[in-house]
């Protein structure tokens, strides 16, 4: 049986905050302890509760989502925070802003028109959200365990592209790695970070701002070109061809893999047979094992594999599916990914 959790819902709404708690309160081993109607009444809620999650809403008079987290992580530094999102632009780049501040994931609120239709739209993503959450707490609440001796291979290839596969927790982590990457580095880095359409130009943007590198969102035929960052965007497959010329994007909005599009999977496979034995695969924090399959295929074609370690992710799932098959060339603390990164790319 799984952890009771207690969780705190925040909107100012009043119809919002029925349909939230209702939907926590039929999800199992959840119990709503409180709810508040701005941010400011979420902190003094936050710290005399202690809930375990806080489910917070995005944009809210007095004191709004954003700015309350760090005050939130202040008076409640256990507890989790999954934004509430609108699916505006502006309440997209609030939520990614707030996924950068330390927020843990996030919904899209749906659009009310009936309880049922609201309660349908907000219970299947809310509940892979905290299973997400309890898989992470889990993972902290035990010691890392040492990776399983990696199978010794002649050396790292020379490549021309780095991929980066992404989850839950990914905003995050893609903040602090991208702008600690050098202006000159020498290859372009492919993200794909599971997203819905209507944030990954949000998670572009934000990035492009911090970064000493271009990041944006990849587009059809476009070419890549060193110091470039491209993500991919919600709800399109990104792939890479290269049959007679230089590499270039392909976007598809074929099935969903593993449940995903765009899939790390889809993206991996696609380097193994347009640039074989050139790609650096990286496989960072996340649920499920997304990637796996596409790096048996990029190894197998003589790329490299590295895997975030369990220490620094938010959750351990994507990573430690590549470690344990044994298909992780190294396993590397997030805090050195830039340096092990800018360090291959240079043995061009």
């Amino acid at each position: 049986m799984s952890e009771q959790l207690e969780v705190l819902v925040v909107d100012d709404s009043a119809i919002y905050r029925s349909l939230i708690s209702g939907c926590v309160r039929e999800l199992p081993d959840l119990t709503c302890v409180g709810l508040a109607r701005d941010g400011r009444e979420a902190i003094a809620k936050a710290e005399s509760l202690r809930p375990d999650l806080i489910l917070l809403d995005v944009e809210m008079p007095v004191l709004g989502g954003l700015e309350a987290i760090p005050h939130l992580r202040r008076v409640a530094p256990d507890a989790g925070i999954i934004m509430i999102s609108s699916l505006t632009i502006e309440g997209a780049n609030v939520t990614m802003e707030a996924l950068q501040a330390g927020a843990f994931d996030f919904v899209t609120k749906p659009q009310v028109k009936a309880s049922e239709d609201g309660f349908a739209a907000l219970r299947e993503p809310l509940r892979e959200a905290v299973a997400a959450f309890r898989e992470g707490r889990l993972q902290r609440s035990r010691p890392a365990k040492l990776p399983p001796p990696l199978r010794e291979r002649a050396k790292v290839p020379v490549i021309d592209v780095v991929a980066i596969g992404v989850s839950t927790g990914g905003p995050s982590a893609l903040a602090d790695l991208v702008p600690k990457l050098p202006a000159d580095l020498r290859v372009p880095i492919l993200i794909v970070q599971h997203m819905p359409a209507r944030f990954t130009p949000s998670l572009a943007a934000s990035l492009d701002r911090r970064a000493k590198l271009r990041v944006l969102e990849a587009e059809e035929g476009r070419p890549l070109r060193a110091g470039e960052v491209l993500v991919a965007p919600g709800g399109k497959h990104l792939k890479i061809s290269a049959s007679n010329s230089e590499p270039f994007v392909r976007l598809t909005e074929s099935a969903p893999v593993n449940s995903f599009r765009p899939s790390v999977d889809v993206l991996f496979e696609s380097l193994a047979e347009s640039l074989p034995g050139r790609a650096l695969c990286l496989v960072m924090t996340g649920m499920g094992c997304d990637g796996l399959a596409g790096v048996r295929r990029v190894r197998e074609r003589g790329g490299w594999c590295i895997a975030q370690d369990q220490a620094s992710c938010a959750v351990y799932g994507m990573p430690r599916s590549v470690i344990e098959a044994g298909q992780a060339d190294e396993v590397v603390t997030l805090a050195d990914l830039p340096a092990r990164i800018t360090g291959i790319a240079r043995l061009r």
